[in-house]
């Protein structure tokens, strides 16, 4: 057993000493390449300048993904409201898609619209029908 542990320990120690080398380079790396975000809120008249740095990170990409750690917690709703308008308001993004079940799709659209399907709410061009 004190054979083992050695072992590890021969092994496991070049490797911390690494890892804390390499804390500093990637601490130095996240200092230069950060971008601050002012808001997670969606706010009236929002001119998104904090957000600006997405243009050059999407660039011409037609699909971008939007994810969560966490399912219902509300800073992530907020951030992801925030994200749509901006990509929708100053890149031009049009659809989205949701994941979901089919019941919770027809229980939202039931909930929102009545006994009218969601899809002809929205109003063209700024929509794509299928």
């Amino acid at each position: 057993m004190k054979r083992v542990v050695l072992a590890i320990l021969i092994i496991a120690l070049p490797a911390v000493g690494h890892a804390q080398s390499d804390d500093a380079s990637w601490v130095a790396w996240t200092r230069q390449h950060h971008f601050p975000i002012a808001s997670t809120t969606a706010r009236p008249n929002d001119d998104f300048a904090d957000l600006q740095f997405l243009k050059t990170v999407v660039g011409d990409r037609r699909l971008v993904q939007l994810g969560e750690s966490g399912h219902g917690v509300a800073e992530f709703d907020s951030s992801k409201v925030r994200l749509v308008k901006f990509f929708h308001e100053q890149m031009g993004f049009d659809v989205m898609a949701f994941e979901s079940s089919i019941y919770e799709c027809f229980a939202a659209n039931t909930a929102s619209t009545g006994t009218t399907m969601l899809i002809d709410r929205v109003t063209p061009p700024n929509y794509l029908r299928f």
